[in-house]
């Protein structure tokens, strides 16, 4: 069967030949023009501009904003002296908090900038100032308004950041997104009034089930509707991935914010890459700013930008060879051309980070500014991320951590040459309410192998106190074990549900075809797979599995025997079983028979001495019952005489 690609009527152009370098050639400007007023028209003639900077300066204290788009932005920069001295770095580690901003994410930026220019956009239209060509992909030509609706292919925090600003300004508010993104995003985008389309999570972008497709087929859908009922409502697709407020917005925001904090002391900025519009608009106005100053000798050299691409992203490119070629029609050889990216694929749950990192090189993106590549393992990621909050006190997310990590090994690699008068900028995009139930998890932590199983009990070790729990001194290996069933993944979901009504037990352990260990099907996840239709009767139930299995060693030195029972019951309160050695499994009513035993689970022993308290206690029993009786029917006696 062909790849059913996304449709051509959708007019969906997510890459560029040349990429944003050819269309919107800012270093070769740059260069000619140097940093002055000339440049600052000439950018003028493509974009839209805008400045916050003197609003920011009031703060957020001491005025009265208008609505919560006005406090986006001006986030707090903050010094991470505990990383820094638990990493032995002496430059200075500075955190740009975007996690700060009111929707919790960098890219409460975006969502307003890219409202906001499509209204600028079409109130210069309507007076004969339209702003056309390459620069005007945020704006479809059809008038802006209140009561419009506003579809978005999002990995999550850009849908908060529009739906805040479709909730302020009175657009209705569509997100379509891949399934692996967070349920807390899911909620919290429910609860600014989005609608919420989730697409599989294996369609690559440019697969027509996509989360890009299905925001421009339902743009399509809309307006067609609308044509035919007489509507003066619209449907628009700002799309973030090709949208030049995108990185315009970091232009004329965060870069600008991160000179000032820093009195232009910044050496390097750190900073994850996903659409390409953070790194971008930072970085040019961060080098803009650079150039001036060198010219004004205020500086040797340029800021030093650093891009991170997490592991089985493709946007990183080598330093150390020639400049690869860009061309669309060479796609699939420029992203197998690039050493870094093969050197460092995803894990066997795939990438797991999210809001960074992509399967295509976004419009938005200039990698000419990157000075230095640098790829983010999800294990490094998620344990950096966790100190962040044990030690900095950051609420931040994942992401945070790959920036974070990169940042740690960059500055103690000897040849980049970072000292003690080196300032080091890292941007961290979003805060910990996306993940809790992800890696702010220890559970989750250990099922996807990013710490030890003693690392995650340890992680629920209450810390003195003196703890009392049944079976703290008993192990799993004490518990009788039962084979385990184990389904297919190619297993059809009739063959499944006829299995599950046959045994009685709801959910099942899952293996590959290659027999490893897969995840678990649970009726739960089953039934709604079906409900939905992304699955028939007749479907393998690989897509409907769960790779969240949790599994159990007893074989382990640094834990023989297993976790203790103490915390087999905190794991069971989340878990229905457990698999044992990836043979065996646990349920809670192994628990229950171990707290209070069947006749048949005790010893010889054990079952006469209870048996002769039973005998015992019968006798008693009987003999006060018949004491009871006499004086009952001796009292019955005399009351009817």
């Amino acid at each position: 069967m062909d790849y059913p690609r996304i449709p051509a009527e959708l007019n969906v152009v997510m890459e560029t030949q040349g990429e944003l370098a050819a269309k919107c050639p800012f270093l070769k400007e740059l260069a000619q023009k140097g940093a002055g007023e000339a440049f600052q028209a000439e950018l003028c003639k493509h974009h839209v501009r805008e400045d916050r900077i003197p609003a920011f300066k009031q703060g957020n204290y001491g005025c009265i904003k208008d609505n919560i788009l006005d406090c986006v932005g001006n986030t707090p920069m903050v010094r991470c002296s505990n990383i820094a001295k638990k990493e032995n770095i002496t430059c200075q580690l500075l955190a740009k908090c975007e996690f700060m901003n009111p929707g919790g994410a960098v890219k409460d930026r975006i969502g307003r900038r890219m409202v906001v220019d499509a209204e600028k956009r079409t109130e210069m239209f309507e007076k004969g100032q339209g702003v056309g060509g390459e620069h005007a992909q945020g704006w479809d030509g059809r008038k802006f308004k209140p009561g419009d609706v506003l579809i978005e292919p999002t990995s999550g925090n850009t849908g908060i950041g529009l739906s805040m600003a479709a909730a302020v300004k009175g657009y209705d508010m569509v997100i379509t997104m891949p399934e692996k993104m967070s349920q807390e995003k899911q909620d919290a985008l429910r609860g600014l009034g989005a609608t919420i389309v989730r697409t599989p999570t294996e369609n690559a972008w440019d697969h027509e089930g996509s989360h890009i497709s299905e925001a421009y087929k339902l743009r399509k859908k809309l307006n067609a509707q609308f044509a035919r009922e007489g509507s003066s409502k619209s449907a628009h697709v700002l799309d973030q991935y090709r949208n030049p407020g995108n990185g315009m917005a970091h232009y004329d925001e965060t870069g600008a914010e991160i000179w000032a904090q820093t009195g232009g002391k910044i050496t390097h900025l750190i900073a994850g890459a996903g659409t390409g519009g953070t790194i971008t608009g930072i970085a040019r106005r961060l080098k803009e700013m650079g150039v001036a100053a060198i010219a004004a000798g205020e500086r040797t050299e340029n800021v030093v930008i650093v891009g991170v691409d997490p592991n089985g992203s493709i946007l990183a490119e080598d330093k150390d060879k020639k400049k690869p070629s860009r061309d669309i029609n060479t796609y699939p050889d420029r992203v197998q051309g690039q050493q870094i990216n093969r050197d460092n694929s995803a894990g066997p749950w795939g990438q797991q980070t999210e809001g960074i990192g992509y399967d295509f090189i976004p419009r938005a993106i200039d990698r000419d500014v990157v000075d230095v590549w640098m790829k983010g393992p999800d294990q490094g990621s998620f344990v950096m991320a966790r100190r962040m909050l044990a030690e900095e006190g950051f609420m931040c997310g994942g992401s945070s951590g790959t920036a974070m990590d990169a940042a740690v090994r960059y500055i103690k690699d000897p040849k980049n040459k970072v000292d003690e008068n080196s300032v080091v900028v890292v941007i961290c995009p979003d805060n910990i309410r996306n993940y809790m139930t992800k890696h702010l998890n220890s559970d989750w932590m250990y099922e996807r192998g990013y710490m030890t199983e003693q690392g995650c009990a340890d992680a629920f070790a209450a810390k003195h106190v003196e703890v009392n729990d049944w079976g703290k001194d008993r192990h799993v290996a004490d518990l009788p074990m039962h084979p385990a069933r184990f389904l297919s993944t190619s297993e059809t979901c009739d063959n499944a549900i006829n299995i599950m009504r046959q045994t009685g037990f709801d959910q099942f352990p899952v293996k590959d075809d290659n027999g490893d260990i897969y995840g678990v099907l649970t009726a739960t996840n089953l039934l709604t797979r079906l409900g939905k239709g992304q699955l028939t009767t007749t479907s393998p139930i690989k897509r409907a599995c769960v790779r969240d299995l949790r599994n159990i060693s007893t074989t382990d030195p640094s834990n023989p025997g297993g976790v203790s029972l103490n915390e087999l019951v905190r794991i069971l309160s989340r878990n229905s079983f457990v698999l044992v050695d990836n043979k065996y499994f646990i349920t809670i009513f192994d628990i229950f028979d171990m707290m209070h035993p069947k006749p048949w689970m005790v010893t010889q022993h054990e079952f006469e001495a209870a048996q002769a308290v039973s005998t015992r206690n019968m006798i008693v029993a009987t003999s006060i019952a018949s004491s009871v009786a006499f004086v009952a029917g001796a009292l019955l006696n005399r009351f009817w005489k």
